[in-house]
């Protein structure tokens, strides 16, 4: 893989988007090439097979490239939420959604209005999270703007609205200290299954689609829908396949590994999302985004 992309045209590549890529890679492609394969426990060196290529679950591949197959095994291993706990994380959120639902049919008016599933968790793009980072899952709580001061509303009070609102609904199985405010939201730890959840308040006045309006780190006020989000990901996954939201998440866990080597790299994962569908819908450089061939996709992504 990382022959290949230092082979690319260099017409294909203005020199802004060379200097991000080279940002990028410097040091998760750069000699680690093979991250994720198999390696002695002894050295740490690769565990190789017959003729100096490397043996990973029955595929043999030279030591200096990545295959499509070595990617898939490295998703499956590493960075896709097994199964189990996907269903578990969706069944808990699906729980504290109809929990609301029963305390706002008991208290017409109530000012939360709903809860919508939100996040990587239900676009099933979420990858494994390591121990102390992030949340299980996140949900969008739609606060009616009217009742906290409209769409201009301080954040601290707002969270602080939210997290007493929570402990109303909630509060009658969980102590006050499981629902704590975080950067943004409101985080409630399930203490069963140890998950924990952050609720986001949405400004919300109405409009039709679940649009409303979400606090952006910077304070601004953007109008956004949970819902389309989701259908955003859905249609282009229906068309493309699985393989469409793996790709996702393996871009997902490399832009996380090399933010751990540069801690001045900025990007977030829905703009992953964003170029991901913008290739699926576009093609890059006359050629549809390769899906099924994740080290090309990978090129395409960086060229792009």
């Amino acid at each position: 893989m990382c022959q290949s992309w230092r082979n690319l045209p260099q017409k294909c590549m203005p020199k802004s988007e060379v200097t991000l890529a080279v940002v990028l890679t410097r040091r998760s492609l750069a000699g680690r090439c093979t991250t994720g394969l198999p390696r002695s426990r002894r050295t740490g060196r690769l565990t190789k097979g017959p003729g100096s290529r490397i043996a990973t679950r029955g595929v043999a591949v030279p030591a200096s490239y990545v295959t499509h197959e070595v990617l898939v095994d490295h998703a499956k291993n590493k960075v896709n939420v097994p199964a189990d706990q996907a269903e578990r994380r969706r069944t808990q959120v699906n729980h504290l959604r109809t929990r609301l639902e029963g305390h706002i049919a008991a208290h017409p008016g109530y000012d939360l209005v709903k809860l919508r599933a939100s996040g990587s968790t239900a676009k099933h793009t979420a990858i494994r999270r390591r121990r102390g980072e992030g949340s299980d899952a996140d949900v969008a709580a739609y606060v009616r703007a009217a009742s906290v001061g409209g769409t201009g509303a301080d954040e601290s009070g707002l969270l602080e609205w939210l997290r007493k609102r929570c402990i109303e609904v909630y509060g009658d199985t969980k102590v006050a200290e499981d629902f704590v405010i975080s950067e943004h939201a409101v985080g409630i730890t399930l203490r069963g299954s140890g998950l924990k959840i952050d609720v986001a308040p949405v400004l919300y006045e109405g409009q039709p689609d679940d649009r409303g309006y979400l606090i952006t780190r910077q304070g601004d006020r953007v109008l956004t829908s949970v819902t389309q989000h989701l259908a955003f990901i859905s249609t282009r996954r229906t068309t493309a396949g699985p393989n469409y939201r793996e790709l996702i998440r393996l871009l997902k866990a490399w832009i996380r590994e090399a933010k751990r080597g540069d801690d001045q790299l900025r990007c977030k994962s829905f703009l992953i999302e964003l170029i991901v569908a913008h290739l699926w819908d576009n093609g890059w450089n006359g050629e549809p985004l390769a899906v099924t061939d994740y080290p090309r996709a990978f090129e395409q992504v960086l060229s792009y």
